[in-house]
């Protein structure tokens, strides 16, 4: 694995492969720094990964985790390079799914800094949040198990609740709005 702040360049074998820019962060580091809301922090651990990347010949910046996404904004702004984030091709995808009212399971960040009830909101969706309690239980999994690759049958049963939950609001959808929910799937 390389260090972070280093780009690595993919070269596409063939014409019909796109090149590829590929900067890994300090994942522990940007925890830590989520931990304890030092968001100026995390800003600017993705910022200078955009430049690394923008040096290193990239076109447009694409951010794949939820919390990322929210952080994303000084990235954006000091490189100028077009963003595709994790929360736009979500609510397209629950566009083409004709979702009208999706419950929203995430960190507390990415909740609190409202881009899906954005996003969605002009897409004509209604996004809803859970309590403040079992957003709580959310954001514990999260950090305790799913970001450590791990999922417990009391991380399970949280979940199933939280969605039951959803389900009592008349919501149609769920966005597992942290990408180490995908640890959920295979258990």
């Amino acid at each position: 694995m390389q260090e972070e702040g280093q780009a690595i360049i993919a070269q596409g074998a063939t014409p019909n492969r796109l090149r590829a820019v590929l900067y890994e962060i300090d994942f522990a580091l940007l925890v830590e720094h989520v931990s304890q809301e030092k968001w100026a922090a995390c800003e600017q651990q993705i910022a200078a990964a955009a430049q690394a990347v923008r040096a290193a010949g990239a076109d447009f910046l694409v951010v794949t985790s939820n919390t990322g996404a929210t952080l994303a904004g000084r990235a954006r702004e000091e490189t100028t390079l077009p963003l595709l984030d994790i929360v736009s091709i979500t609510v397209a995808e629950l566009k083409a799914a004709t979702c009208r009212c999706a419950g929203l399971m995430s960190t507390g960040r990415t909740d609190r800094s409202g881009v899906y009830h954005r996003a969605a909101a002009a897409a004509g969706i209604n996004i809803v949040s859970p309590p403040p309690e079992l957003a709580e239980a959310i954001q514990e999994i999260i950090v305790k198990e799913l970001i450590h690759g791990r999922v417990s049958a009391s991380g399970l049963a949280t979940v199933s609740a939280v969605a039951a939950y959803f389900a009592s609001k008349g919501v149609d959808s769920l966005v597992l709005g942290c990408t180490d929910m995908t640890h959920l799937a295979i258990n």
